[in-house]
């Protein structure tokens, strides 16, 4: 979610298609807009190949429609397709919630413990953008203790996926796009949910002392 950085030696195709993926997760391109190639090759100093290589990979991640004769365009999520990613993250939590309990570390229950304690009191008055970057992190670590790569990259992919349909309901609603105060409704929509895994976690800790 976070800007790309550059990364000495990073292959050229893997910064494109990070800064791509910066770029419609953040709202910049949003569901329907068409994604010119030559524009992003031109700005980034790469080829066509490597701008169009970058594409294909996000589209593989269902973040992209590519029309042989019209171009590179952002998805528009249909409500099926929606209604699908959302049984598909439901049946990924439940599986989570197993895997972490079997799985996780302490040192991993610890990291998770440390991350929340730093957004726990946070709330629609005292919220900073970098607190949806800490709660993001959170629900990552928690991912990562399952030391299942296969879940963790169906999650991220299911969860961007969800993102790029919620910014494009913000966009047709609002007709612009303010991420900083997206995230923050997003941020405490998620609250809940945070609580509910550190319960959790809690639980688990419990079992180890």
């Amino acid at each position: 979610y976070q800007r790309p950085t550059d990364i000495p030696k990073q292959p050229l195709c893997d910064k494109v298609e990070a800064h791509i993926r910066w770029q419609i997760l953040n709202g910049i391109f949003v569901g329907g807009d068409k994604i010119r190639e030559q524009v992003i090759a031109h700005d980034m100093n790469v080829s066509r190949t490597v701008v169009r290589e970058a594409t294909r990979r996000l589209f593989g991640a269902g973040l992209v429609e590519i029309d042989s004769q019209r171009g590179v365009f952002v998805k528009i999520f249909s409500i099926e397709q929606i209604n699908d990613l959302i049984d598909v993250r439901l049946a990924l939590s439940q599986l989570t919630a197993r895997l972490f309990v079997e799985r996780s570390t302490s040192s991993e229950l610890k990291m998770i413990s440390d991350i929340f304690e730093r957004i726990r009191n946070v709330n629609e008055d005292n919220f900073a953008d970098s607190d949806y970057i800490t709660s993001l992190q959170f629900f990552e670590v928690f991912l990562r203790s399952t030391q299942n790569e296969r879940v963790y990259f169906l999650d991220r992919e299911a969860w961007q996926q969800m993102r790029v349909f919620k910014l494009f309901l913000e966009h047709r609603i609002a007709g612009e796009i303010n991420v900083s105060e997206f995230n923050r409704m997003m941020f405490l929509q998620g609250t809940k949910n945070r609580m509910l895994l550190f319960d959790a976690l809690s639980e688990k800790k419990e079992k180890l002392i």
